[in-house]
């Protein structure tokens, strides 16, 4: 009887593991990487006229 459980536990468990890895697979991973290869562009802002006049 005692074999006949763990059979039947050992089955379930790889039940539950196939379904969760199913689920994993269909839910699509973000990309992490920008759709571009162009680096990122830092204005100076300090620099410009409009902006500066709000600074004093």
């Amino acid at each position: 009887m005692e074999r006949g459980a763990e059979k039947e536990k050992k089955l379930i468990m790889e039940l539950l593991h196939k379904e969760l890895e199913e689920e994993i697979a269909r839910i699509p991973k973000a990309n992490p990487y920008p759709y571009t290869t162009d680096y990122l562009v830092v204005h100076n802002f300090v620099d410009q006229p409009f902006l500066s006049s709000f600074a004093s």
